[in-house]
């Protein structure tokens, strides 16, 4: 029937009186086999000849890298001691030279890890029934002793070492023999005993060439995890030195303190650095110093943010009082200016004796100038100079009306010059009165209230009381940088919602990691598509508003890679400070 496959026996009387068919020669048998030993010869010359006629460039993987291209046609440069010479790399017992200059891997671990591997004994290689001799079998046994093996080993390390392409790496960059410490734990020497100390791996298992022309890309967020997502890789590469410091910050708390760069820091006591694993920075990322359980702020300065928050509250150049009326951007808005009075409270808080007399204010910031301005002769002296350049000339007059200001004061019960100082240092004025004097919620009042309004005060005998230094601090992150310039188009409130309802200076304001997650993580392709709040797609949303901000705390998408936080590898500093603690030991 057409189409049936041939039966067996049809199929054998097809080779009837020829089954040595195979014996017989065919031209494409022929021809295949000419091909192949051409091709093992070709091959074979080839190899053999590269140095002749033959470009290294044959051999690369791919194009080299914007930062690498002026040596693209010099692969000795980064391959140092690479051999592409067949015939000078067949002689083993050279390369084994290679192995006494090779460092950065230890031939001991290959040694020990050859004399621990179990040799079949010879009972067990003859054992096939009689399928290997005994000779065969001891050959076998001799080829594979821990010698042998060790000698195999060496020369492989040599040839698929990275060691020779680190040490070409350094020939143009600096050394970067170290991943911590940082800069911070660096700066913060003098206040941590417990400093990390973790070395740098191999340039090459971070940065790739020959991926593309462009410049070379900093290594993901990937590579970091690698090692922060494996609890054992990080206990293993993590060391710690101690630095012996006579102040350290005590376990639990948290100063703000001056370590010797002219800002005034928020320090914690030491805890382990990315001690736990974690996968990203929205997941398992560890949280933020200052949000250790139970700190507070320790800056001696009392303000109550919720107070400002209030409705009676006068209004502020025609407006609300807001953030950024006392909290303005430093330069290029990298961070914020410190707040002062003259800047920022003075407007509210004035410091003069009487609203209608501008003229006579008390100086801020030195208590025996403010003792010195308070005395009555003084508070004469100044009265008179006011009403002389107000344009008054009759000695009398002047005389006049510096009576009725000092009576004023006498009124108010501030009749001698330790009244006068008791109530500019500690007390101040009373609370209005039925007549409505002193109704004013700011400063504009008859008079003032006392400096511990705001600061701490301690007393010191004949001399002016002393206010305990603000202390407030300047930096809160002290691990990587922020800057406010790309969160410019979100609210205040939005970070820092916890100032609204804040009363006590000591209540730490700042964001949480997890608020910051919010938005730095994965996008979250579903919302990304298809706002359910705004029913806008994200791209119409208008670059900079608080749409956007909102539309980026639902759906994230914004950069959250370790990268744009922290530096791997360690200043030059690491290296010094490494070196000062080995000597002292």
């Amino acid at each position: 029937m057409p189409g049936r496959d041939p039966t067996q026996k049809q199929t054998a009387a097809k080779y009837k009186g020829n089954l040595t068919y195979f014996n017989k020669g065919h031209y494409l048998r022929r021809w295949r086999a000419i091909i192949f030993l051409l091709a093992v010869i070709i091959s074979i010359g080839g190899a053999l000849t590269f140095r002749y006629w033959g470009k290294e460039e044959y051999l690369s993987t791919g194009p080299i890298s914007e930062n690498h291209a002026r040596f693209a046609h010099d692969c000795q440069v980064c391959h140092e001691g690479a051999q592409t010479d067949l015939l000078a790399v067949l002689p083993f017992h050279k390369a084994s030279n290679l192995i006494t200059d090779a460092k950065g891997f230890s031939i001991d671990k290959v040694s020990a890890a050859a004399n621990d591997i179990t040799l079949p004994s010879l009972d067990s290689l003859t054992a096939s029934g009689g399928a290997m001799s005994e000779n065969i079998a001891k050959g076998v046994q001799d080829t594979l002793n821990s010698d042998n093996l060790l000698a195999l080993a060496k020369t492989g390390i040599s040839y698929s070492s990275l060691s020779l392409m680190d040490k070409a790496c350094l020939k143009c960059h600096q050394p970067m023999g170290l991943h911590q410490p940082q800069s911070g734990p660096i700066a913060l020497r003098g206040v941590l005993n417990d400093i990390p100390l973790v070395h740098a791996t191999s340039c090459t298992s971070c940065h790739r060439e020959h991926v593309g022309h462009e410049r070379m890309k900093l290594p993901g967020s990937e590579t970091c995890a690698s090692c922060h997502n494996d609890a054992t890789q990080l206990a293993a590469t993590r060391k710690s030195f101690q630095a012996g410091n006579p102040r350290p910050v005590p376990a639990g708390l948290a100063e703000n303190r001056n370590i010797g760069d002219g800002l005034i820091r928020f320090i914690t006591s030491p805890k382990p650095i990315h001690a736990n694993p974690f996968k990203t920075y929205a997941e398992g990322h560890p949280p933020f110093d200052y949000e250790a359980p139970g700190l507070r702020d320790p800056a001696k300065i009392k303000y109550n943010h919720a107070r400002h928050e209030q409705g009676d509250i006068p209004a502020l150049n025609g407006h609300k009082l807001n953030c950024v009326d006392c909290h303005k951007p430093g330069g290029n808005g990298v961070y914020y200016q410190k707040v002062k009075y003259e800047e920022h409270c003075s407007v509210c808080h004035s410091l003069h004796i009487n609203p209608d007399m501008p003229e006579i204010k008390i100086p801020h910031g030195d208590t025996e100038k403010v003792r010195d301005y308070v005395r009555p002769n003084s508070l004469r002296f100044h009265y008179a100079a006011a009403f002389l350049a107000r344009g008054i000339s009759d000695n009398l007059e002047v005389l006049k009306k510096v009576k009725e200001q000092l009576d004023n004061m006498e009124s108010r019960g501030m009749t001698t010059s330790e009244e006068i100082e008791r109530r500019v240092f500690f007390a101040g004025d009373p609370p209005a009165d039925k007549e409505g004097r002193n109704t004013s919620k700011s400063n504009m009042t008859p008079f003032f209230p006392a400096c511990a309004k705001c600061h701490e005060m301690e007393p010191a005998g004949a001399g002016a009381p002393k206010v305990r230094p603000t202390n407030m601090a300047e930096r809160w992150v002290n691990r990587g940088p922020f800057t406010h310039v790309p969160h410019a188009h979100m609210d205040c409130l939005s970070c820092h919602g916890a100032a609204k309802t804040s009363k006590l200076t000591s209540d730490i304001l700042m964001p949480t990691q997890k608020l910051c997650a919010e938005c730095h993580r994965p996008l979250d392709k579903a919302k990304f598509e298809l706002s359910q709040d705004t029913l806008k797609l994200r791209s119409e949303l208008r670059p900079g508003s608080h749409e956007m901000a909102d539309a980026q705390r639902r759906t994230g998408g914004v950069k959250y890679d370790c990268q744009s936080c922290h530096i791997f590898h360690a200043p030059p500093a690491a290296t010094i400070l490494i070196h000062q603690q080995q000597a002292k030991k």
